[in-house]
């Protein structure tokens, strides 16, 4: 079968770019303007779809979703911007989309990625055909019918924890184009939370929605300019405060959709929340504020401090503050991961 790939989009100059990478494929590069002429294409059979997300006379994403409904085993690329932002989650979110490149894109990086899912695509069928083979093996057993209902619950939860893994790494992929090194921080937090709550003998669940919230805490500075995300948060301008203090809540708003994501929604909208009181975006006080994001508080701050200041201070800082800015039984659990490190008082604020 012919590898047919279907590119969305009026720009001749990308659909030029993209026949050259695809050339050594021996692939087909079908180019139109047209929503349902792409779908057209798509249900047909082709292997791939790429598409601009920002087109403001299609709906991009509900035409992904339909694509999906046509063609399950059609590999998805989005093309997209820094400005398209919502357009992007919608379509990890309801589009199910595979891969997205930001622009201008790298166009070794894009050729792998065509291979990769070529590859991917092709491996879908096969499995496709082995369930078929399977299910005429099985027509026989009287059992049929509890059998077919155990094998689709596992696989739609198969499924959707692999999409949820997806989307997680695009986010902090996103995310970490626009502020390096954040991707990287966030799996450090998540690492220090996973500490504290083995040592709390939290539960599993809390602490799978505490971890995923570690690594999603700072998602809502996607929304925020580059000159308010690249400030150092501990010496922001009052200039840039305001806004900088709306990223829990944005990233909550991106977040809140399914039961287990609106409790991690929670844990990152309050993460900035003080003990006392006097923190972002609620003034939440002591126990009020969810306790996941209250071992997400004390992580973030003492992982971002041992990294810009060295660990001393680190401790130092969170000891004054404890009761104030941070739960004290989380910060209590601190030594214990860092046995070295003395925790004195110091001046200064954070």
């Amino acid at each position: 079968m012919s590898t047919t790939i279907v590119l969305l989009d009026d720009d001749e100059r990308i659909f030029k770019a993209i026949s050259r990478l695809v050339r050594p494929l021996d692939a087909l590069v079908m180019s139109t303007a047209s929503a349902d002429r792409a779908y057209e294409f798509c249900e047909a059979g082709a292997q791939i779809l790429i598409t601009d997300i920002n087109r403001p006379d299609i709906d991009v994403p509900s035409l992904l979703k339909r694509v999906t409904l046509a063609n399950p085993s059609i590999r998805k690329i989005v093309l997209t911007s820094y400005a398209d932002l919502k357009p992007t989650i919608d379509s990890i979110n309801t589009g199910k989309i595979h891969r997205y490149f930001t622009k201008p894109w790298d166009a070794e990086e894009l050729r792998s990625a065509l291979v990769e899912e070529l590859d991917a695509h092709t491996a879908h069928q096969n499995r496709e055909n082995e369930s078929l083979n399977f299910g005429q093996k099985v027509q026989s057993y009287e059992q049929k019918a509890n059998f077919t209902a155990m094998l689709l619950e596992g696989t739609t939860d198969y499924l959707a924890n692999a999409r949820h893994r997806i989307a997680v790494e695009m986010l902090l992929s996103l995310l970490d184009q626009r502020k390096p090194g954040a991707k990287g921080f966030a799996l450090r937090v998540e690492a220090l939370c996973r500490r504290l709550m083995d040592l709390k003998g939290l539960n599993r669940e809390i602490k799978e929605q505490v971890m995923l919230a570690a690594q999603l805490h700072q998602i809502g500075l996607l929304a925020l300019t580059d000159d308010v995300i690249t400030e150092n948060p501990l010496k922001i301008s009052l200039k840039n405060k305001k806004k900088y203090r709306t990223y829990p809540a944005r990233g909550a708003e991106i977040l809140a959709e399914r039961e287990q994501e609106d409790a991690v929604a929670t844990i990152i909208r309050h993460h900035r929340e003080n003990f006392r009181g006097d923190g972002y975006p609620d003034q939440l006080v002591a126990s009020y504020i969810p306790v996941g994001a209250r071992i997400l508080r004390v992580a973030t701050d003492f992982q971002y401090i041992s990294e810009h200041y060295g660990l001393e201070k680190a401790t130092c800082l969170l000891n004054k503050y404890q009761g104030t800015h941070y739960d004290p039984e989380y910060v209590a659990l601190l030594p214990q991961i860092t046995p070295d490190s003395g925790l004195t008082i110091m001046n200064g604020d954070i």
